[in-house]
């Protein structure tokens, strides 16, 4: 089954950081971001659509015809044939299996059109080379980018969110790395965020990977984790 809420935390972010009047914000860095290092390390679906009209805006995502695939007259018989589904991957050798190596998907196929989004083989095929590529945030950059942003433009909700996601996945990105390290240069702010904004009152039940635990619903669970990482979530719920 699809992990709703984390689909749901990535669509939230992207419309808070569209929002942004930030103009240092590289708004499409950020959202690659959302999709390839935060949405991709989870059972996600695919969920573009939801955010189109903000994807196309933040020059995200592009749209061309099927006859402006650069490999339409190649592939004119597939290409042709698209038209009869609602929805298709397609590969960079179309008529072949996709393989993450050898034949990774390079755009997809919906609402008559065809669509690739920033970083991928048709995007680098088709828009100017003096465009930098993507590049991966931290994590915790993000997380902490999105809590910022969140609190300019008074969303506690996607603050507790966000802070929930870093509390119950911190061990899981955070292998081999030094708390300390970390806590100075992302969670000190981001605790402080939080506690100055969070009112339990008007936050509304989260799915268990988002929600923060008190200090006795840690208790109960307490047996679950190393002692390590237990006080480390002591600490961010203290």
């Amino acid at each position: 089954m699809s992990m709703y809420e984390i689909e749901s935390l990535v669509e939230d972010s992207i419309r808070t950081i569209s929002k942004s009047k930030n103009s240092n914000l590289n708004k499409r860095l950020i959202i690659w971001n959302l999709y390839n290092n935060v949405q991709d390390n989870f059972d996600c679906s695919f969920t573009n659509f939801r955010v189109m009209p903000i994807l196309l805006k933040n020059a995200y995502t592009y749209v061309i015809n099927i006859e402006e695939h650069p490999d339409y007259k190649l592939y004119k018989t597939y290409f042709e044939g698209l038209k009869n589904v609602d929805f298709e991957f397609i590969n960079k050798n179309p008529t072949e299996e996709w393989n993450r190596e050898t034949n990774p998907s390079t755009c997809y196929y919906g609402e008559n059109k065809i669509f690739f989004d920033y970083g991928s083989f048709l995007w680098k095929k088709n828009i100017k080379k003096e465009e930098l590529e993507p590049k991966n945030l931290d994590v915790f950059e993000i997380a902490l980018t999105l809590v910022k942003e969140a609190e300019k433009q008074k969303d506690i909700d996607l603050i507790y969110q966000w802070y929930g996601f870093v509390i119950n996945f911190y061990d899981w990105f955070s292998e081999n790395r030094d708390f300390k390290v970390l806590k100075e240069m992302y969670f000190i702010e981001m605790k402080q965020i939080f506690l100055s904004n969070y009112d339990s009152k008007n936050i509304p039940e989260h799915h268990k990977n988002l929600h923060i635990h008190n200090q006795d619903e840690l208790k109960k669970i307490s047996y679950y984790f190393k002692e390590k990482l237990l006080e480390i979530m002591k600490w961010f719920i203290k």
